[in-house]
């Protein structure tokens, strides 16, 4: 082990005094807790670099530290007490402030490991874009002329995703677009072809229906023809019966004319003719002409 050992103006102990006495004890873990003043830069790689051999140096410290108390931990538990207090507080110290680098290096990390994997839909994409414009105007410290241009390179991927997303989208809506104006067409088609089908069926129905009421009226027209042609064929053979009739009793009443004249001296023609009409007519009780 060295005499050598500092972590900045904190020589390492190397008397076995230091450490067993609780002033000296006190004294170095007054120094390790002052360093929590000191500041550490992160403006730039090379500073990044000396503030993390702040790290190094305190591992180193500790480690040293440790070689040199292990041979007197025999002598008490103070030594162990002592060398795990000193271990955990500049731990500590050392995990605050380098805190600063270790979120931007976490944060890096993301970066690097996020590039370039595709988002799940254009939500996620919109929302990992949002958040590296964010990162963006991040302080960086000294990792900046890392990180910008990584996020500049995944917000350009993140670009080129939404516009895929974009034009998906315009495909789907146009593809929705146009199958609702062919359904819409074919509704319409069908619409047309139903109206056509039933402008066609009124129109044979009404053909159909004139076609009947012609029919009727043709019929009707041929029932009153037949009606007349009847009418007047029975009107005619009533007539010729009345006027065969007529002829017949005439001829009855000829023969009656003839017999009165023959038998009945006495009376005139006209006598005998006024005699047969009264027969005829019914007016002499129980004498009935026989046709």
């Amino acid at each position: 082990m060295t005499n050598e050992i500092t972590i900045y103006d904190i020589k390492i102990p190397t008397q076995r005094e230091e450490v067993c006495n609780r002033d000296n004890i006190n004294r170095l873990l007054d120094n390790i807790k002052a360093l929590k003043n000191n500041v550490l830069k992160f403006d730039t790689k090379e500073d990044i670099k000396e503030s993390k051999q702040f790290k190094t140096n305190a591992n180193k410290f500790i480690k040293e530290f440790k070689e040199f108390c292990d041979p007197l931990e025999e002598e008490g538990r103070i030594i162990a007490k002592t060398r795990s207090e000193v271990k955990l507080t500049l731990e500590k110290i050392v995990e605050e402030k380098l805190a600063p680098l270790v979120e931007r290096e976490e944060k890096l990390k993301v970066i690097k490991n996020n590039l370039f994997i595709p988002s799940l839909n254009i939500d996620s994409c919109v929302a990992k874009k949002t958040n590296l414009i964010l990162l963006n105007s991040y302080d960086w410290f000294g990792l900046k002329d890392e990180a910008l241009p990584l996020i500049n390179q995944s917000i350009t991927f993140l670009d080129n995703e939404l516009l895929g997303f974009e034009k998906a989208a315009k495909e789907k809506a146009d593809a929705e677009e146009k199958q609702r104006l062919e359904k819409e067409n074919l509704i319409k088609e069908q619409a047309k072809l139903e109206a056509e089908k039933a402008a066609a069926n009124a129109i044979a129905e009404a053909n159909k229906r004139a076609e009947n009421a012609e029919a009727e009226a043709k019929r009707k027209v041929e029932q009153e023809a037949k009606d007349k042609a009847n009418a007047e064929a029975k009107l005619k053979a009533e007539e010729e019966v009345k006027t065969k009739n007529k002829d017949h009793q005439a001829k009855i009443h000829n023969e009656i004319l003839e017999d009165l004249l023959k038998y009945f001296d006495k009376i005139n023609e006209e006598q005998a003719k006024d005699i047969i009409r009264l027969f005829a007519s019914g007016k002499i009780r129980n004498l009935k002409i026989t046709y």
